[in-house]
């Protein structure tokens, strides 16, 4: 690879597509202002989160939460249970749980499609958890690295995915928009930045909502105790990160779900996809019916092109993995079945890191 590139499976885009030009005192104030409100929107998607169900509309409809159930394994120092991937993606109620965790999120990002795309595609979501991991780190433990554009690099070096000059285009981008903000440092040769306070407030969601997805699970209570105990994120948030930044299966998947997470608009399409199957019960079915908006409905949705949505479409349609017969459209088993593995190893990466978070803080 050369310096300057970024692969994704195969295809290269140059980092100059990362650069941002400066911004002008008064643009600046204006995001700092869009800022704010965003994170007054954070708040009402998270009290929006706690009810989001198939057929409830708000807390009277709300179902109540399932028996815990003990298909997991037990953390020695806490009840909460600690899931393995594969046994996960086997359960019956881990439709459930990806269901709720798909609707939240593809909630948040119709709220807010610019801010998502921070994490929406691979390559941008494994440069975001090594900033995560970095800033949240470093507020537990202040002897910790900084989050500068050379530790970052290090967190991501692995994965063949960035270059120095990426990670330094994507940090002085993220800069600009206000998602982090430059600190002061002994040595003026190194920038050295900390997360905005709408930037944590909008990754404490995120991880808010995938614990709730597990409680869909078990029961375990973990939604109500981060309300009540926030702090216990911030030892989360690193620990998290660093599963998530450690596993190839996750930043470099299957075949047939990454023509759709290599890009930005993609990930929201396959929740989109699999958000209407509540099983896969034959498992020597090939192909699996769906109900799917229209290009131009999702388009207008995510804040993309109606072209971009069908090309898309079409990248996945010609790898066999979607398509269009008389009872409407229908995607692979095949897909399915990735994006749930692909899914599970997310969750179970967060279980695990919960109970290391409770350890901590006990």
């Amino acid at each position: 690879m050369r310096r300057g590139s970024v692969s994704i499976d195969g295809p290269k885009n140059d980092a100059k597509t990362l650069q941002c030009r400066s911004i002008r005192y008064d643009r600046a104030k204006e995001r700092r202002e869009k800022l704010a409100t965003d994170i007054a929107v954070l708040v009402e998607l998270t009290e929006m989160a706690r009810y989001t169900r198939y057929g409830s509309s708000g807390p009277r409809g709300r179902i109540g939460a399932p028996q815990r159930t003990y298909d997991a394994e037990m953390s020695k120092d806490s009840a909460t249970p600690i899931y393995e991937a594969e046994a996960l993606a086997a359960l019956p109620k881990f439709t459930a749980c990806l269901t709720f965790c798909n609707q939240a999120l593809l909630n948040i990002h119709r709220q807010m499609p610019r801010e998502v795309r921070y994490v929406a595609d691979v390559r941008r979501w494994l440069l975001t958890h090594a900033a995560l991991q970095l800033h949240f780190k470093r507020q537990t433990d202040p002897s910790s690295p900084l989050l500068n554009a050379a530790n970052v690099y290090r967190l991501v070096e692995h994965s063949g995915m960035a270059s120095p000059n990426t990670v330094t285009s994507y940090l002085k981008e993220i800069e600009n928009f206000g998602y982090i903000e430059a600190i002061p440092h002994d040595d003026h040769r190194v920038r050295a930045y900390r997360m905005s306070d709408f930037s944590e407030k909008m990754f404490h969601v995120y991880l808010g909502v995938n614990l709730q997805a597990l409680d869909q699970m078990d029961g375990a209570g973990r939604k109500e105790f981060i309300d009540s105990t926030p702090k216990i994120l911030n030892y989360m948030h690193p620990v998290f990160a660093q599963f998530m930044l450690n596993d190839e299966f996750l930043y470099s998947p299957p075949e047939s779900i990454s023509l759709l997470t290599s890009t930005t608009t993609g990930i929201s399409i396959l929740n989109e996809m699999t958000r209407s199957i509540e099983s896969l019960t034959e498992k020597d079915v090939d192909r699996i019916n769906i109900f799917i908006d229209s290009a131009n409905a999702m388009a207008l949705r995510y804040g993309t092109s109606r072209a971009n949505v069908a090309r898309l479409l079409k990248k996945i349609h010609n790898a066999g993995d979607f398509g269009k017969a008389d009872q409407g459209h229908w995607i692979s088993a095949r897909l399915l079945r990735d994006y749930h593995r692909w899914q599970a190893r997310k969750f179970a990466h967060a279980s695990r890191a919960y109970v290391a978070a409770l350890n901590s803080m006990a």
